[in-house]
């Protein structure tokens, strides 16, 4: 009897059964009987429970349309991106928009200036 290959497997020319079916890579995903797999956009993982892709923990999602989808991950507003996390602002930083952008430094802002703590959005 024919058989589906299992959610983040897939199997191209069919198979007999589930030993046919070749496991997804890494960061990838599929659904059941799906002939490939797919990665998740940059900054996102596949989730289970919503069976969509979502943000990585410390990122934020923008730019969806009306039923939620699409978009990117990015990082808030007194966050920039540190390997694959957003991380605030460091002391003395701060950034108003959101992105994956360096935080601008006070210094080149106000001459002298400082920020009091970390993760602070704008220069004032």
């Amino acid at each position: 009897s024919c058989q589906l290959c299992p959610k983040n497997t897939f199997s191209i020319t069919g198979a007999t059964d589930s030993n046919g079916c070749t496991p997804c890579s890494t960061g990838e995903y599929s659904l059941e009987g799906s002939g490939y797999c797919q990665a998740c956009p940059q900054y996102m993982e596949y989730d289970e429970t919503t069976k969509k892709c979502v943000c990585l923990a410390s990122f934020i999602r923008i730019g969806r349309d009306g039923d939620g989808n699409g978009g990117t991950c990015t990082c808030k507003p007194g966050e920039t991106l540190m390997g694959t996390t957003c991380e605030p602002c460091e002391k003395a930083k701060w950034k108003a928009e959101e992105g994956v952008t360096s935080c601008n430094l006070c210094e080149d802002t106000l001459k002298g200036a400082i920020t009091e703590f970390a993760g602070s959005q704008d220069v004032t």
